[in-house]
């Protein structure tokens, strides 16, 4: 099976859309510290997965960068 038929059914499947309670969301807490870089740069790039339901990806970047 070709991934582009894996990606239709993927998307094509019911989902549900209705709007979660948000008493009943998960909450993870994520502490991180960096070296003070040389060149006065800071910030974290910062992906987050809205849920193992989701199919949206959020991406908040305080800085320029990619990751692969």
């Amino acid at each position: 099976m070709a991934s582009d038929e894996l990606y239709m059914m993927y998307r094509e499947r019911e989902r549900d859309r209705s709007i979660p309670n948000i008493h009943e969301l998960t909450t993870r807490t994520v502490n991180m510290n960096r070296d003070q870089q040389a060149d006065g740069s800071h910030g974290f790039g910062v992906c987050v997965k809205g849920g193992k339901d989701s199919d949206q990806l959020l991406q908040k970047l305080s800085n320029m960068c990619s990751y692969s």
